[in-house]
């Protein structure tokens, strides 16, 4: 292609990447971007193997594919710089050998850079293992410039899976830094970018690029116990510390700062104290570094953004007091939470719920808390007592500091894409629990739309997990939203959805029938429902609105006996599906007036049949048996 021939260059940079290289090559190929409107640079960093031939194979029969070589550099950084100077889009985005983009991920991160005049564009990013990846802290829509907006904290994650106007980059020098070991390369090329930007747009409403996670990823390799880690770290920060060298930047690099220092020094410092393995020579060199770049970086502006927790800790490991850092941990771990779903209900297609967040002692009857003059104090043991200075032990006013957290997002079980919603907090208090022991108590309210809850878009046809981001004073506990209740099931207009709680006892939301199958959990009424030509029967437990029929075609009856007991699964699926060509139910659900029936009519002789339904591509039992008698009249049961 020629200068400027392309909207986007996507630079991918590999070393010996297997099967990986696939999934990048198809996710390009379902780009819904014109292969003309978009050019790929794979720069090879020394492989030595077959990766640079199917690299020229794949090239080969796609005219928007180059490939380069550069010599081994042992890192991402070299050959991304080499694409950067071989490019001719009016963007580049990096991308790794081994993830994948979404099918409408660059037509629509291009769309919003013209639409918004962004140098830089930071897109929706997802991540396989890791719900809440890539998403900022109370973004709800796109972002048109951050700068003006929650500022570069809403650039972060600091990949470099972004949009970036190559003009920028190449008029101010911005480039990765070479080399083996180049850790935390992202972050020059992001604060760098961030430095010269005139507008800053964060994409939030449109999934663009998935990160899949696995073991040979270059971020397991940062390991606290060599010396290069702190090398590196305290390169990295001298040069946000040198970049952000205007007036203006003091937010940026404070953000950087506080962000690194939290994370990197006192979590991984934290983390390597109370790893039994760790050796004393790593302890002492882990220790040392920490306490360095925390001198180095930790102006009091910066430590007063941390947490209260991560004040504590850093406080604690200026003073080299670390038997009180671990000491602190085990005190945190004192205190659980418990997350709960309560009361959900559907209504005009949403589904509203509310949740309870309960910071309580992990032991019954421990005290964590405590009341003192009418303040509420952690309780710490005298040598922590004497070693914290009180304010920072005041968590009276935790609710006004900030300090509290109830996040809430919907995930995609099979697309890996998170959004967050919108979560009201009712009220937070502290108060008395039954075994006498002081807790913190959060309640809040949330709403799922089925039509709009992924940031005003509908919700895809699957299964969906709802997870929740808990915090108080510091602490983090992350997991599902709990549930135990029954399955709601709902029509709305032609869509189906059932919210239930799945096996980890969290709530779920099957739109579209995968796991869940709307008659059972509609709970047909059992007794006596008519001839078996033409039964009917009402069901139970249905929201609907207006008036709809729906075929139930993933239902099948299977005689009582006629599968042997004994045979492996492989067999018995076998028959089930055998069986199901002929026991086809015939039924359909009626709604009428928000009043749900079931009817249809089957041939079926006198006997009972066990009710079958299509989840997860297999036909699975369900808690129904129809019954038919001498009369030719049919019955619904629930299995003995």
């Amino acid at each position: 292609m020629s200068e400027g021939s392309a909207l986007v260059s996507v630079i991918v940079p590999t070393y010996r990447p297997g099967s990986g290289l696939d999934r990048v090559i198809r996710s390009l190929d379902e780009q819904t971007m014109p292969r003309e409107a978009f050019e790929v640079i794979f720069v090879d960093d020394g492989s030595g193997d077959d990766t640079v031939g199917r690299l020229r194979e794949i090239a080969a029969t796609r005219p928007n594919v180059r490939v380069a070589e550069c010599e081994h550099s042992g890192w991402s950084g070299r050959p991304r710089n080499v694409g950067t100077d071989l490019a001719v889009g009016e963007y580049v985005l990096f991308m790794d050998h081994d993830d994948s983009l979404y099918p409408d991920g660059l037509r629509r991160a291009y769309a919003y850079a013209q639409q918004t005049g962004a140098d830089i564009v930071s897109p929706k990013e997802s991540k396989t293992s890791d719900s809440w990846w890539g998403l900022p802290h109370n973004v709800f829509a796109n972002v048109p410039d951050i700068r003006r907006d929650g500022g570069i904290a809403n650039l972060i994650p600091m990949v470099p899976h972004k949009l970036y106007r190559r003009s920028l980059l190449v008029e101010h020098n911005v480039r990765f830094p070479e080399g083996e070991r180049s850790l935390w390369e992202d972050w020059y090329i992001n604060i760098g970018a961030y430095r010269h930007a005139g507008v800053v747009a964060v994409l939030a409403d449109t999934p663009v690029y998935l990160w899949h996670a696995s073991p040979t990823n270059t971020s397991h390799s940062f390991d606290p116990a060599r010396p290069d880690y702190w090398d590196r770290l305290d390169d990295m920060l001298a040069f946000a510390s040198a970049t952000f060298d205007r007036p203006e930047d003091r937010e940026s690099l404070d953000v950087v700062l506080a962000h690194n220092l939290r994370l990197r020094v006192v979590d991984r410092c934290l983390h390597s104290l109370v790893r039994k393995s760790a050796s004393t020579k790593s302890l002492d060199l882990v220790v040392r570094r920490s306490k360095e770049l925390l001198h180095k970086y930790g102006s009091d502006g910066v430590l007063s953004r941390l947490p209260r927790k991560h004040q504590i800790q850093a406080h604690l490991l200026r003073a080299g007091q670390t038997e009180l850092m671990k000491a602190y941990h085990a005190a945190d771990l004192s205190l659980g939470v418990k997350v709960t779903a309560r009361s959900p209900y559907w209504r005009d297609g949403s589904l509203h719920y509310q949740t309870e967040v309960r910071w309580a002692p992990a032991k019954t009857g421990q005290a964590v808390l405590v009341a003192k003059a009418g303040r509420v104090m952690r309780r710490v043991s005298p040598p922590l007592e004497s070693a914290i200075p009180p304010e920072l032990l005041d968590v009276t006013d935790v609710a006004d500091t900030g300090d509290i957290q109830m996040r809430v997002a919907i995930r995609d079980r099979l697309a890996h894409v998170s959004w967050p919603l919108q979560t009201t907090l009712l009220d937070s208090a502290y108060m008395v629990d039954d075994g006498g022991s002081l807790c913190f108590l959060q309640r809040g309210e949330g709403v799922v739309s089925l039509g709009s809850a992924a940031l005003g878009n509908r919700l895809t046809d699957s299964v969906w997990d709802l997870a929740i981001r808990a915090g108080w004073d510091g602490m983090i506990r992350r997991g599902e939203l709990g549930y135990d209740g029954d399955p709601l099931p709902v029509i709305d207009g032609r869509r189906t959805a059932v919210a239930y709680s799945n096996q980890r006892r969290g709530l779920s939301l099957d739109v579209g029938q995968h796991t869940r199958t709307l008659l059972t959990d509609a709970a047909p009424r059992t007794g006596y429902a008519g001839p078996i030509g033409a039964f009917c029967t009402p069901v139970e437990n249905l929201a609907a609105s207006g008036d709809v029929t729906l075929p139930i075609e993933n239902v099948v009856a299977i005689p009582e006996g006629a599968i042997p007991p004994g045979i492996g699964q492989a067999k018995q699926t076998e028959l089930r599906e055998e069986l199901a060509g002929t026991g086809g139910l015939g039924a359909e659900l009626v709604v009428e007036a928000g009043r749900g029936v079931l009817r249809g009519g089957a041939d079926l002789s006198a006997g009972t049949d066990t009710l079958f339904a299509r989840r997860s591509g297999q036909l699975q039992r369900t808690r129904y048996v129809l019954r038919v008698d001498e009369t030719g009249h049919a019955h619904f049961n629930l299995r003995s």
